[in-house]
């Protein structure tokens, strides 16, 4: 297994700014097309940008 991206969300309070799955849902990976996928780039991976709630910050860490 290949690590393609690492996103990694960062609060300014100890206990969390934002709830766990709204953060998840920023990111999204879609099938590009209903064949079988076989390989990364049949997917596309999109963030919601300034989406990310107030005391958040969202660290994108390409493989």
């Amino acid at each position: 297994m290949i690590m393609r991206g690492l996103y990694v969300f960062k609060h300014g309070s100890e206990l969390g700014n934002a709830l766990a799955h709204k953060l998840f849902e920023l990111i999204q990976a879609k099938k590009n097309s209903d064949e079988p996928a076989r390989d990364f780039a049949d997917y596309t991976v999109s963030v919601k940008e300034g989406a990310t709630p107030a005391g958040v910050t969202l660290q994108r860490k390409v493989g």
